[in-house]
């Protein structure tokens, strides 16, 4: 009898047929989605000899395409899915759709292979004499006194620690004399008997997607080298590192290299993009990184544009070239750099239009020179909440250094250096100036305050430490 009863309650408590509590899952339902969703540890592999009727599964039966590959995997990540890329010429990929459990630590890496640079002069290999961590905008330092390096020609590659003191460091290298290599940031410092190897990524995408993104009909789909986006059946939480691009370069003339939509989080490191036509990145409500990257624009080019609800963050990479470095559009949440060096950009190496939490931490930016650019601007035809912070960076040979220019808008100059400006700094239409009490931007003319000259030093010999603008409302004090 108690066996009865019970089964009675069980049946009772059951929803009517065809009538299914709302948002429960069907037993059909949960069926087809383990048959979606990963059962363990996935690995694919991706070869210039492969085959996409691969099952891709092995380094002996690869796939020809990374996107063959991402068609083989679950679109539910419960496990950690990598896709190893050997050497060569690839297309890129559309990644969309997939969807990561929150409470876990899935994530999908597509890894590529890198190889040794061949040096205009001297060896891509050797032994260190020694090194510095650097510190600020000093970047770190590997030093071989017996090198015969070409000056800058390792500029945008990577310098791999590979034994002794620093050893499992891949950097970035923004600068080489013949003799030094620095890096763009700081890091452990090799030591003397510390071995190298200075390094290009082997793998290489120079052609489109081998089909199109089913979710997003933007035109800025359309070219790129990668598409990421969430959109479509599946739904997905931001997740950190949701997505990885590492060791993988770009040399197609991509409309923008790495797109990302729709709130994924995705991450770029050791990516180096080669001569993109319009934005190497672009964060259009999504959650971007790139680290120890590089990206080197045509001339009308822009680095990093963050667009509407978009979060970026770019560490230790080298921008070079275009007109814009780093674009934080209207509506754009948050994008900071850190130790990256912005390098001849003609127009603005920081553009600010709406972003409301923006920050330069021991950056380097670097004008052309000839009275040209500006290094950090904050756009006058914006009157929003535009905000930047300045910790560290130096801003030189540009134009004008740092221009203030839209109502509402705040800049924050913290420890801030650089000479060899035209105009350190303009302040009008209502904006603001924070100066820090160590800040020592320099330039021709030091401060324009609506229209009129001052010297940095005049300025902090006012008591308050304050200029405001009667009608303006512009406003710089310390």
């Amino acid at each position: 009898m108690s066996r009865i009863l019970a089964t009675l309650f069980v049946v009772l408590a059951l929803p009517a047929l065809g009538q299914p509590t709302p948002g429960a899952i069907s037993r059909g339902d949960l069926m087809k989605l383990r048959q979606y969703q990963t059962a363990g540890t996935v690995a694919m592999f991706v070869e210039t000899t492969g085959s996409d009727a691969n099952a891709c599964t092995s380094v002996g039966a690869p796939c020809l395409t990374i996107q063959g590959a991402l068609n083989k995997i679950p679109k539910r990540f419960l496990n950690t899915a990598t896709v190893t890329v050997g050497l060569g010429n690839f297309a890129g990929a559309i990644i969309e759709n997939f969807s990561f459990n929150p409470t876990q630590t899935a994530y999908l890496l597509i890894i590529g292979t890198r190889a040794n640079v061949v040096p205009t002069t001297g060896s891509a290999t050797g032994t260190a004499t020694s090194g510095a961590a650097g510190s600020g905008t000093t970047y770190g330092t590997l030093t071989d006194t017996g090198a015969t390096w070409t000056i800058n020609d390792f500029r945008g590659q990577f310098i791999n620690v590979l034994t002794g003191t620093g050893s499992g460091q891949v950097k970035m290298i923004c600068s080489n004399t013949a003799t030094v290599i620095t890096i763009c940031g700081t890091w452990t410092a090799p030591a003397a008997a510390s071995t190298y190897a200075v390094q290009t990524t082997g793998t290489l995408i120079t052609s489109a997607p081998t089909q199109a993104a089913t979710y997003i009909t933007s035109t800025t789909s359309t070219g790129s080298a990668f598409v990421i986006t969430h959109s479509g059946p599946n739904m997905t939480n931001r997740v950190s590192g949701s997505i990885i691009l590492q060791d993988i370069g770009i040399s197609i003339n991509a409309t923008i290299a790495v797109n990302s939509f729709s709130q994924m989080m995705v991450s770029t490191s050791r990516v180096r993009i080669i001569n993109t036509a319009a934005r190497c990145w672009q964060s259009n409500n999504a959650n971007v990184v790139a680290s120890d990257s590089y990206c080197l624009l045509s001339a009308s080019g822009i680095g990093f544009f963050n667009a509407s609800n978009g979060f970026g963050t770019v560490t230790g990479s080298l921008v070079v070239d275009g007109v814009q470095g780093m674009y934080g559009g209207g509506g754009s949440q948050s994008l900071s750099t850190t130790s990256t060096m912005l390098l001849n950009q003609t127009t603005t190496a920081w553009d600010i239009y709406g972003c409301r939490k923006c920050f330069s931490t021991n950056d380097t930016l670097t004008g052309p020179g000839s009275g040209t650019g500006i290094g950090i601007s904050v756009s006058t035809s914006n009157p929003t909440d535009s905000n930047i912070l300045m910790n560290g960076s130096s801003v030189s040979s540009y134009a004008t250094g740092v221009a203030a220019s839209s109502p509402l808008s705040t800049i924050i100059l913290t420890a801030t250096t650089g000479t060899g400006n035209t105009t350190a700094i303009t302040v009008s239409r209502g904006a603001k100036v924070q100066l820090g009490s160590t800040t020592t931007l320099t330039g021709t003319t030091e401060v324009t305050f609506d229209g009129v000259n001052y010297t940095l030093a005049a300025i902090r010999a006012l008591s308050p430490i304050q200029l405001t603008g009667p009608t303006t409302l512009s406003t710089i004090y310390e």
